[in-house]
């Protein structure tokens, strides 16, 4: 829910932004950094606790590695964050590619964070029951072709309305990465699997432009080629998947 007003706000803020010019968008972004920054060394407590019996614990156990299942898990979700990222960061400049007037693609992000937690709540009940595996390779299977969809179109309003289905599949498939983890984590080992498959944004974030630079030269523009490297992305998810129970 914070992430999604967030989103509103950001997208807010770039409506007001962009017109102004792409470097006042920077500005902001290098402004909120620093707050963000300024809050997390005044709220959070300077020492977590239990960091010395963690190491010490660590030490007598020998070197830990990591588990054939939760290397599959951490492919996987690093190829779906590629997607997500490729997607979320090149919105905006795909529309103005396509002729979109300054301001729409912050609304685009507004309504992209409105409609996220929205969504959440039919597909509790819908997905109920049903495996993390299948939901996770279903729904990047959608992603990849809705990313696929708006590589092609020229159409700014295809590409909102593709680029908000995709709000709608991310948001539900987000949360199952951590419950695939818990499940086939051992419960002593949990904390460093979840630890170890979340380094996989960090690893997808700055291999994002050179992917997309590189897709762009085949699709003629970058945003185009962002879209079709999230497409590829996404689409193998599921042959990564595969192996993994639910």
């Amino acid at each position: 829910m914070a992430l999604s007003a967030a989103g509103a706000a950001a997208g807010l803020l770039a409506a007001v932004l962009l017109p102004l010019g792409v470097r006042w968008l920077v500005a902001a972004d290098a402004l909120t950094c620093l707050v963000a920054a300024a809050v997390a060394v005044t709220f959070l407590p300077r020492e977590l606790g239990g960091g010395g019996g963690r190491r010490q614990r660590a030490g007598a156990g020998g070197r830990w590695r990591p588990p054939a299942a939760l290397m599959r898990l951490t492919v996987a979700g690093t190829a779906f964050a590629v997607g997500s990222l490729a997607v979320m960061m090149y919105l905006p400049l795909a529309l103005l590619e396509r002729g979109a007037p300054a301001w729409l693609p912050g609304l685009a992000l507004a309504g992209a964070a409105v409609l996220a937690p929205v969504a959440l709540w039919p597909s509790r009940r819908l997905l109920a029951g049903r495996s993390h595996a299948v939901i996770l390779g279903v729904g990047t299977v959608l992603l990849g072709v809705l990313a696929l969809i708006m590589a092609v179109t020229a159409s700014p309003a295809v590409t909102i309305g593709a680029y908000l289905a995709c709000t709608v599949l991310n948001t539900v498939l987000l949360g199952r990465w951590q419950s695939a983890v818990a499940d086939a984590a051992p419960e002593a080992d949990r904390p460093r699997w979840f630890a170890f498959q979340g380094s996989s944004w960090g690893v997808a974030q700055p291999a994002v432009p050179p992917l997309a630079a590189l897709a762009g030269t085949a699709a003629g523009a970058v945003g185009a080629g962002a879209f079709l490297a999230a497409g590829v992305a996404f689409l193998m998810v599921p042959f990564m998947l595969r192996r993994i129970a639910a």
